[in-house]
């Protein structure tokens, strides 16, 4: 007998069943098997690019890359930035403890705003200078990676797609 998923409303949106596909980038995260808790729709995985570390050559993971994330990001709890192993599916390990930037000052340093409110990443294997130990994710030039933006508890501007991630681009 096949139980129907729980039906759950949070700030009133709906996550029950299979969560609705928000847009045509293939950067959001779809599920077949439903929804498992209040974010499932809120998961982004940058699109595979040269400077997100791709299976590409060795030189291109060596580089630095930044994100640049817009102002009022949405999320009521707060959000997170993480860096996974392509390989392991896992966060990938360097001698920076936890390889994540976010809104929260624990485990690692609150990422910090610019003065025009938006937030900046900065993505490679060592922390460029000036730049605050909460906007730094470190990477390893030896392996390939990819970046989960998490909301925890997306507003409404994520699912109406008014607020949207920067694309990474070139830091050197």
């Amino acid at each position: 007998m096949k139980h129907a998923a729980p039906e759950m409303s949070v700030r009133g949106f709906s996550f029950g069943g299979v969560p609705r596909r928000i847009g045509d980038s293939p950067g959001f995260a779809e599920s077949s098997a439903g929804a498992a808790g209040a974010n499932v729709d809120a998961r982004w995985r940058a699109p595979r690019s040269r400077l997100c570390g791709d299976v590409g050559s060795t030189a291109l993971r060596s580089r630095r890359a930044r994100l640049r994330l817009p102002k009022d990001i949405p999320a009521a709890r707060f959000w997170s930035l993480t860096v996974c192993d392509n390989q392991t599916r896992s966060m990938l390990q360097t001698p920076q403890r936890y390889p994540r930037a976010g809104s929260q000052r624990y485990p690692s340093p609150a990422a910090e705003t610019e003065p025009d409110g938006t937030t900046v990443v900065y993505f490679s294997p060592t922390r460029p200078d000036g730049v605050a130990p909460g906007n730094w994710i470190q990477t390893d030039p030896a392996k390939g990676w990819f970046v989960l933006l998490r909301l925890y508890s997306p507003l409404q501007s994520f699912f109406d797609m008014t607020w949207r991630p920067g694309e990474f681009e070139p830091a050197d």
